[in-house]
Protein backbone atom coordinates (compact mmCIF):
# COMPACT_ATOMS: atom_id res chain seq x y z
CA UNK A 1 0.00 0.00 0.00
CA UNK A 2 1.20 3.81 -1.11
CA UNK A 3 0.43 5.94 1.87
CA UNK A 4 -0.98 9.45 0.13
CA UNK A 5 -1.00 13.16 2.24
CA UNK A 6 -3.64 13.23 4.45
CA UNK A 7 -5.92 15.89 4.22
CA UNK A 8 -9.16 17.43 5.86
CA UNK A 9 -11.06 19.91 7.60
CA UNK A 10 -12.00 21.53 10.95
CA UNK A 11 -14.92 23.99 12.21
CA UNK A 12 -13.25 27.34 13.31
CA UNK A 13 -14.79 30.20 15.06
CA UNK A 14 -16.28 31.59 18.48
CA UNK A 15 -18.04 28.54 20.59
CA UNK A 16 -15.56 25.87 18.44
CA UNK A 17 -13.16 23.87 19.98
CA UNK A 18 -9.69 23.89 19.33
CA UNK A 19 -8.50 21.11 17.05
CA UNK A 20 -6.64 19.52 19.94
CA UNK A 21 -9.94 19.12 22.12
CA UNK A 22 -11.34 17.22 18.61
CA UNK A 23 -8.79 15.06 18.70
CA UNK A 24 -6.72 17.08 15.61
CA UNK A 25 -3.18 17.49 15.72
CA UNK A 26 -2.70 19.83 12.51
CA UNK A 27 0.99 20.62 10.53
CA UNK A 28 0.58 24.35 10.91
CA UNK A 29 3.12 24.83 8.19
CA UNK A 30 1.36 23.00 5.63
CA UNK A 31 -1.84 23.81 6.30
CA UNK A 32 -1.34 27.57 5.92
CA UNK A 33 -0.86 29.49 2.60
CA UNK A 34 2.27 31.24 1.37
CA UNK A 35 1.63 33.85 3.45
CA UNK A 36 1.07 31.97 6.71
CA UNK A 37 -2.41 32.53 6.30
CA UNK A 38 -4.72 29.84 7.45
CA UNK A 39 -6.46 28.44 4.63
CA UNK A 40 -10.68 28.57 5.15
CA UNK A 41 -13.71 28.66 2.98
CA UNK A 42 -17.62 29.22 4.34
CA UNK A 43 -19.67 26.77 4.75
CA UNK A 44 -23.79 27.41 5.64
CA UNK A 45 -27.24 25.96 5.27
CA UNK A 46 -30.62 27.04 5.67
CA UNK A 47 -33.92 25.80 5.74
CA UNK A 48 -36.88 27.09 4.01
CA UNK A 49 -39.88 28.32 5.92
CA UNK A 50 -40.67 31.37 8.33
CA UNK A 51 -38.54 31.53 10.32
CA UNK A 52 -35.43 30.19 8.13
CA UNK A 53 -33.29 28.56 10.39
CA UNK A 54 -29.66 27.81 9.27
CA UNK A 55 -26.17 27.50 10.54
CA UNK A 56 -22.50 28.97 9.34
CA UNK A 57 -19.56 28.00 10.09
CA UNK A 58 -15.89 28.71 8.81
CA UNK A 59 -14.25 25.22 7.43
CA UNK A 60 -10.39 25.45 7.85
CA UNK A 61 -8.52 23.18 5.57
CA UNK A 62 -5.45 21.41 6.93
CA UNK A 63 -2.87 18.57 6.55
CA UNK A 64 -3.02 16.38 9.75
CA UNK A 65 -0.63 14.79 11.79
CA UNK A 66 -2.40 12.56 13.54
CA UNK A 67 -5.85 11.75 14.64
CA UNK A 68 -7.27 10.75 18.00
CA UNK A 69 -7.25 11.48 21.86
CA UNK A 70 -9.83 13.83 22.32
CA UNK A 71 -10.53 15.49 25.11
CA UNK A 72 -13.49 17.20 24.13
CA UNK A 73 -15.71 19.55 25.96
CA UNK A 74 -19.41 18.73 26.73
CA UNK A 75 -21.33 21.01 24.52
CA UNK A 76 -24.25 20.62 26.98
CA UNK A 77 -22.32 22.47 29.55
CA UNK A 78 -20.08 24.69 28.25
CA UNK A 79 -22.15 25.04 25.32
CA UNK A 80 -19.02 24.20 22.43
CA UNK A 81 -19.42 22.31 19.35
CA UNK A 82 -16.95 20.79 16.99
CA UNK A 83 -16.59 19.42 13.82
CA UNK A 84 -13.51 17.71 11.99
CA UNK A 85 -13.55 15.46 8.99
CA UNK A 86 -9.94 13.73 7.94
CA UNK A 87 -8.62 11.47 5.12
CA UNK A 88 -5.88 9.29 4.33
CA UNK A 89 -5.46 7.94 0.53
CA UNK A 90 -4.10 4.45 0.66
CA UNK A 91 -3.76 3.13 -2.96
CA UNK A 92 -2.82 -0.54 -3.71
CA UNK A 93 0.65 -1.26 -5.35
CA UNK A 94 0.35 -4.54 -7.69
CA UNK A 95 3.55 -6.21 -8.41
Amino acid sequence: MLRGIPEGTIATGAGIMTPAQMGVAIDEIASNDSFGAPIEGDNGSVQAGTPGIGNYDVQRYIIPTAVGGSIGKNSSVDGYSGAASVSIQMNPIYL
